[in-house]
């Protein structure tokens, strides 16, 4: 053990004050785990999407390939907690994923 902390939890009232602070952080933390939980997307929400109705039969099977499914959940999870437009701004997102993202939030879900 370093002497620092040594000396640092022979002071009672340190070491009280460091727990208070220790539980103080963890709830904070589990509060924000909780504001910002994950919604799943799944490829039948996508399908009913009128932005993905109006594209070719090429671009939905694209659509609905692994990689752009998991773009458009975090595009809805991430936009649900920052916004869209911030979200839009930060990500630079295909137009495809873009207006699916926006009518899956406009949707609610």
């Amino acid at each position: 053990m370093n002497f620092a902390w040594l000396f640092f939890f022979l002071n009672k009232k340190m070491f009280c004050e460091y727990i208070k602070k220790c539980i103080f952080v963890q709830q904070t933390n589990i509060l924000i785990v909780e504001k910002l939980k994950t919604i799943k997307v799944s490829s039948n929400q996508i399908r009913e999407t009128k932005a993905f109705k109006a594209l070719s039969k090429i671009q939905q099977k694209l659509t609905l390939n692994r990689s752009a499914r998991i773009a458009i959940e975090n595009g809805v999870n991430v936009s649900t907690n920052i916004g869209f437009v911030a979200w839009d701004k930060k990500t630079q997102a295909r137009f495809v994923t873009r207006s699916i993202v926006e009518e899956l939030i406009q949707t609610s879900l």
